[in-house]
């Protein structure tokens, strides 16, 4: 019979006995037959092997088995009483050796072997990791928040830092977003408008409707198509790919608006232009002066 222990291999193996049991806690009820038993899970094997030690290797055999059980190291084993269970390592729990008289490298050894189970990981094990991951993801919140409202602070500006970062828009409130542009509406241009409609429609086109529902409700609209108007965009042509069903009537508005507000440009334009005409106008000029009849 043949044990592998570690790096050992004990080639005249004798006996080889295991003893494996349960963990039973006896539960008794006062004044019932009988009793309920609480299963606590397999105990470790317990093998006993018993053999000898023979030849030149012999004494190597025996300080690897003695300073593994001085150690307390687990070592690999194989044998074949052990197939079918779930025995992979053993710890040397008690190893003994007699050596006979005129008997050369020929030892007699007791060892017993109990199965080393790795010890469960404690209750609190993954919370360093867990702890590590939230201050993660809180720096990165705080960074993102803080390019929010760096953003809110300059939405001229926010097409380019959209197409740099399109996770920003995930944490745009387009009710802010309308209140900042409401607010700067006099430093931002048409064009600014634009490559922000157009960032925004690229990453999630609901996020252009609620913006424009969100303006509506500031009553902001007509300072918006303004923008538009002043430098001939089409602010149809920006909304081009966008689910328009939601806002079919507010499209109507912005179709119309455009027009409208370019029309009264035009109307505006002739108007200041005969007012300085007629300022310009002297109704006597080529008239004589002086001179009688």
């Amino acid at each position: 019979m043949s044990v592998r222990v570690g790096k050992v291999e004990l080639r005249a193996v004798q006996s080889l006995r295991s003893e494996e049991a349960r963990a039973l806690i006896e539960q008794r009820a006062p004044g019932q037959a009988g009793a309920v038993f609480q299963d606590l899970g397999r105990g470790p094997t317990t093998l006993h092997v018993e053999g000898l030690l023979l030849g030149d290797a012999a004494l190597e055999a025996m300080e690897v088995l003695r300073g593994a059980q001085a150690k307390a190291e687990p070592l690999s084993f194989a044998a074949d009483i052990a197939t079918g269970t779930e025995i992979t390592e053993v710890l040397v729990e008690d190893f003994r050796c007699v050596q006979t008289a005129g008997a050369v490298n020929r030892y007699t050894f007791t060892l017993r072997l109990r199965e080393h189970v790795e010890p469960p990981s404690p209750l609190d094990a993954g919370v360093p990791a867990v702890d590590a991951g939230i201050l993660e993801d809180a720096g990165a919140w705080a960074a993102l928040a803080g390019d929010v409202a760096a953003n809110l602070q300059n939405p001229a500006g926010l097409a380019g830092a959209l197409l740099n970062n399109p996770g920003l828009l995930d944490a745009l409130n387009m009710g802010d977003l309308a209140s900042a542009i409401v607010g700067k509406l006099e430093e931002i241009t048409g064009a600014d408008l634009s490559g922000l409609l157009k960032a925004i429609k690229s990453i999630d086109p609901q996020k252009v409707i609620e913006l424009i529902q969100a303006i509506q409700d500031a009553d902001s609209l007509g300072d918006f198509l303004m923008k538009y108007a002043e430098e001939g965009l089409d602010l149809l042509e920006d909304l081009t790919g966008v689910d328009l069903g939601a806002i079919e009537a507010l499209v109507t508005v912005f179709s119309q608006g455009t027009d409208i507000i370019a029309r009264f440009q035009r109307v505006q334009k002739a108007a200041e232009g005969l007012v300085k005409d007629l300022g310009d106008f002297d109704p006597l000029a080529g008239l004589p002066v002086g001179g009688g009849a």
